[in-house]
């Protein structure tokens, strides 16, 4: 009974005001936002169940979009996927 308690079900997925962000709702409660990329590469849907483990990894990848995301803003010209192999 205790792993049935742990898996939770999105409710209701949001877009933010922000361009690319969207609220993740689980069992009728706010629980984290996460960036496009990692909904899609997740394929999260409401009606989705999801353990602590998946959350765990949502988490991770969503820390990780969010300093591509930064990068982009802060120096567009210096992070491109090809940057390393475009300069002279």
């Amino acid at each position: 009974m205790e792993k049935e308690s742990q898996i939770r079900q999105i409710t209701a997925i949001v877009a933010q005001k922000r361009p690319g962000r969207f609220n993740v709702f689980l069992n009728g409660q706010y629980a984290f936002p996460v960036a496009e990329s990692v909904l899609i590469k997740y394929r999260l849907y409401k009606g989705m169940e999801v353990d602590q483990k998946l959350l765990q990894q949502i988490s991770n990848d969503d820390q990780v979009a969010q300093a591509i995301i930064r990068c982009w803003i802060t120096c567009p010209t210096n992070c491109g996927p090809n940057t390393r192999w475009n300069k002279s």
